[in-house]
């Protein structure tokens, strides 16, 4: 299963509710959701501005794993 059009989908298996970025915490996890990466039109920025939303739900750390 592919993109953001599957979100109810992706929310049960989470067993939380994405905002509306399509990201949420779930105690140290951090899921999101994202077009199909060969999405038509979808450029370099998206994938940037995805990491840098990522980033700061973890707190501005660059380790997800905290190691």
């Amino acid at each position: 299963m592919y993109g953001v059009g599957q979100r109810d989908s992706w929310e049960q298996i989470a067993g939380a509710k994405l905002d509306s970025n399509g990201i949420c915490r779930i105690g140290k996890t951090v899921a999101a959701i994202a077009p199909h990466p060969v999405t038509v039109g979808l450029g370099k920025e998206y994938w940037v501005t995805l990491g840098t939303s990522l980033r700061g739900v973890v707190g501005g750390s660059s380790n997800l794993l905290g190691r």
